[in-house]
């Protein structure tokens, strides 16, 4: 997966089928910490609409984007 920025907030995404969407709203965005004490880096999650109503999120981690649920 793969998303492009617009202000700091995801504004497009590409799915892992190649299916591009525009980012319509972002619900909300949140960073995670992570186990540090793992050495696991901290990500930023958001909730995010798509424009064709699908609403997923999504998380970058260390520079990868990783769809984590789809919501129906």
């Amino acid at each position: 997966m793969r998303a492009s920025l617009r202000d700091g907030l995801p504004a497009r995404v590409e799915l892992s089928d190649g299916r591009v969407r525009d980012v319509v709203r972002v619900h909300d965005a949140w960073r995670v910490g992570n186990r540090w004490w793992r050495g696991e880096a901290p990500s930023r999650h958001y909730l995010l609409e798509l424009e064709d109503g699908l609403t997923l999120e999504v998380y970058e981690q260390a520079g990868a984007w990783r769809l984590e649920r789809v919501l129906d």
